[in-house]
């Protein structure tokens, strides 16, 4: 009996001994199993790592070319020299003749002007031949007023679409003889019909235009084209001038008599531009939304100014040159202006440190001319 159980236990050790090795065997495969399994999915994510930082590479690579070329499509403005898109540079202008009488006032899209000049016309009131690069919606400007020939010449040197209504009998047969180079809207032959009428004013002050209308106006005429003129030069960076001086306060004198279309502007240093003010006052000249009056230019150009009728217009000399004041950045820059001729642009110029002459750099940005008797220049000068 003993050995018959001897010979059993030694049968199950053998079972045993053969089970551990299938069992170790079966672990074995189901470890290098796993192990595989684990390696093939760190292998697959690592491929969709690459994947997906080969998509965001390619992803960044076209937004990045498109900063670049919408960089690449930014150029200088010509009219003012402000940064724009390419294709917005050289528009056909407008020039606006916009009333500023006392009784016109608020004035409407004075702000969204590029360029304003600023005349006497009868009397002290000075009215504004206001220039636009085109490309900008503006829903109302005005009140519009009438034209002198002064203005006219002026508009001239944009060879751009002129607007105004009516004007004085020497400018309109001007015109009709086809005397300038620009194209014509005249209120009173379009009155409302590209131009409107304000039911919250009385007559005159009442015309105003809108950029639609000026479209509408240009579509009909089968006017194109782009700005012909040549640009004046613009640098963010003021150079330094021959005597040159801080302002942070000027006063224009159209009138010393009369206090009424005196200007003063004052410097805004966080800005770094200027605000306009009633002349002699802390009271702000203010548009129609009642937003500040600025600009980033001044210039004071000086001009033989003439009563020639009994109406008490004017004849100004804009072919003479003359003396002429720059005023930017804080800084009261003294030069000259000239126009060579009736069909040249007018040129402002400065002197450098060595007192050579040299034109004038503007700051990118709106413009304001003021145009003024010549006897006034000692009661602007610095």
């Amino acid at each position: 009996m003993e050995g018959i159980e001897n010979n059993k236990k030694g049968k199950n050790i053998e079972i045993i001994k053969k089970y551990k090795v299938v069992y170790f065997i079966i672990l074995g495969v189901i470890l290098v199993i796993s192990i595989s399994l684990i390696v093939t999915a760190l292998t697959i994510k690592s491929k969709d790592n690459e994947a997906k930082k080969d998509v965001n590479i390619e992803n960044e690579i076209p937004q990045q070319n498109n900063i670049e070329n919408e960089q690449k499509t930014l150029v200088q403005r010509k009219i003012d020299g402000v940064m724009v898109n390419i294709g917005n540079d050289n528009l056909l202008p407008y020039a606006i003749m916009i009333e500023n009488s006392i009784d016109a006032r608020p004035i409407s899209g004075i702000n969204e002007a590029n360029i304003l000049y600023e005349i006497q016309t009868e009397g002290t009131i000075t009215r504004f031949l206001a220039i636009y690069a085109g490309g900008e919606k503006i829903d109302k400007i005005g009140p519009v007023r009438s034209a002198r020939s002064y203005y006219a010449q002026i508009a001239d040197e944009y060879n751009p679409l002129f607007i105004h209504f009516g004007g004085s009998p020497d400018v309109l047969n001007k015109i009709s003889k086809g005397f300038y180079n620009f194209y014509d809207l005249n209120g009173i032959i379009y009155d409302q019909i590209y131009l409107y009428r304000d039911s919250n004013r009385k007559a005159p002050h009442n015309a105003y235009i809108s950029t639609d209308l000026i479209q509408q106006y240009l579509k009909k005429q089968n006017i194109s084209g782009y700005g012909s003129y040549t640009p004046w030069k613009f640098n963010s960076n003021i150079q330094v001038y021959n005597n040159q001086k801080d302002i942070d306060k000027v006063d224009v004198i159209y009138n010393k008599d009369s206090d009424l279309y005196n200007v003063t502007w004052k410097y805004n240093s966080d800005n770094k531009n200027y605000i306009r003010y009633l002349y002699g006052k802390d009271e702000k000249y203010l548009d129609d939304k009642g937003n500040e009056v600025t600009t980033n230019n001044i210039i004071i150009q000086f001009a033989t100014s003439q009563i020639i009728d009994e109406a008490g217009r004017r004849n100004i000399n804009l072919t003479e040159g003359g003396k002429a004041i720059m005023i930017r950045d804080g800084k009261y820059i003294e030069g000259y202006w000239i126009k060579d001729n009736i069909l040249d642009r007018t040129k402002f110029f400065a002197y450098d440190e060595n007192n050579n002459a040299i034109e004038y750099e503007f700051k990118p940005g709106k413009i304001w001319i003021h145009i003024i008797p010549k006897e006034n220049y000692d009661l602007i000068k610095k």
